[in-house]
């Protein structure tokens, strides 16, 4: 009964943990592969220091356990490689050692824990369950950090976007009362066209107006719940980077299966979160552009589908896809969240919170037709006792 609960306390510990397992002797290889599957989900195998550096370079991983004497690169070696690039790795050793220079060379590469050989179960269960406290604390750790740094970059942002709309909106005014001016004096005298082509600057200077004020409240959630209607909101969105759209040529449209959907949440939180992807749509086809230039067709498509418990809006696009890496951490706060190798990667970020929070979800892949596509998951009552605004 003692074992099986303490089994229950490590999957809860460990589930959702990548650890790398690295280990030469094929009957331990087995066993204790067989063994950290059951309390983890993803559990990946090396069987040499130098297979197990080239598969750390390729994921992150939250623990590794590696064994120090093997063909090829050994352990310490292994170790050695990690601790030059970070002293933050959990690594454990397994060893049958106990001559105190192969402690001490282990403690002074900064090893997090023990393993003792032969394996017992019962003895390994109760070490996986001190590492796997350590390794949470220290992940909380650094989660509560990486919150509070993100916080200080969202204002600092936040005051960044204030400044430049309240520098947009003098010239944009400028224009209005200049085309007007014209519209006045040179009314007897201009042509239809140039009549239609002022009527269009018109436009474009209030769509801009439009946009300037979603630009200022980038970083802002506005936390009190309203009545809206979904659908309409989307439509909003995709009016106020019509503009950009009608430049890039970017086809667009929004399916719904009904006409009207009722939902209740912070609405501007929402539009910031289908903002926010629309525009990093608009970049990915951006970059595509500017790498090559093409007479290809390119779309920023809106589906709308609704249940009893959650609106679905899937947004689909054909710019450029995400590599593997970015995909891996795409809703990171550090990580950059266009689709390219610039930005700071906080609007995907930011809307990610906010779904996160509310319980609802947001999900990015690439197709295999070329084009990506974001579902964004939206569940009804969510944010009634939620408030969306980071606290951390």
């Amino acid at each position: 009964m003692e074992k099986e609960n303490l089994s229950k306390k490590l999957i809860s510990l460990f589930w959702d943990l990548k650890i790398l397992y690295v280990e030469d002797e094929d009957l331990i290889y087995k066993n204790m592969t067989r063994i950290l599957r059951r309390i983890c989900n993803t559990v990946d195998l090396a069987h040499n220091g130098k297979e197990g550096y080239e598969m750390y370079q390729q994921k992150d991983y939250d623990i590794i356990i590696t064994d120090l004497e093997m063909p090829i690169k050994d352990g310490f070696w292994l170790i050695d490689k990690i601790r030059e690039e970070t002293l933050r790795q959990f690594i454990v050793v397994t060893t049958a050692y106990t001559d105190p220079a192969h402690i001490e060379g282990c403690l002074d590469r900064g090893v997090n824990g023990f393993i003792s050989k032969p394996i017992r179960i019962e003895s390994l269960f109760k070490r996986l369950q001190g590492f796997g406290l350590d390794l949470q604390k220290d992940l909380e750790i650094k989660r509560l950090k990486e919150e509070a740094e993100s916080k200080v970059i969202l204002e600092n942002h936040q005051t960044l976007l204030s400044n430049i709309s309240h520098h947009w909106r003098q010239p944009l005014n400028s224009i209005s009362i200049g085309v007007t001016a014209l519209e006045i004096e040179l009314d007897e005298i201009l042509t239809k066209e140039q009549k239609n082509s002022l009527e269009r600057i018109h436009k474009i200077v209030q769509n801009l107006s439009k946009s300037i004020e979603e630009f200022r409240r980038i970083g802002t959630v506005d936390r009190e719940n309203k009545e809206f209607d979904f659908v309409e909101l989307v439509h909003d969105v995709q009016n106020i980077v019509q503009p950009v759209f009608e430049e890039l040529k970017i086809q667009s449209k929004v399916s719904s299966e009904t006409e009207e959907i009722t939902y209740f949440a912070p609405k501007n939180a929402i539009g910031q979160i289908i903002n926010s992807v629309c525009n990093n749509a608009i970049e990915s086809i951006q970059r595509d552009l500017d790498n090559s230039p093409t007479s290809k067709e390119y779309f920023i498509n809106f589906s709308l589908n609704t249940t009893e418990n959650f609106i679905e809006l899937k947004i689909t696009d054909n710019g450029d896809q995400f590599s593997k890496d970015v995909l891996d951490s795409i809703f990171a706060p550090y990580s950059s969240a266009h689709k390219y190798d610039s930005g700071s990667g906080l609007s995907l970020y930011k809307a990610y919170k906010i779904l996160k929070t509310s319980g609802g979800d947001i999900k990015i892949q690439n197709l295999e037709d070329g084009s990506t596509l974001v579902t964004c998951v939206f569940y009804k009552n969510a944010f009634i006792n939620v408030d969306t605004e980071e606290k951390s």
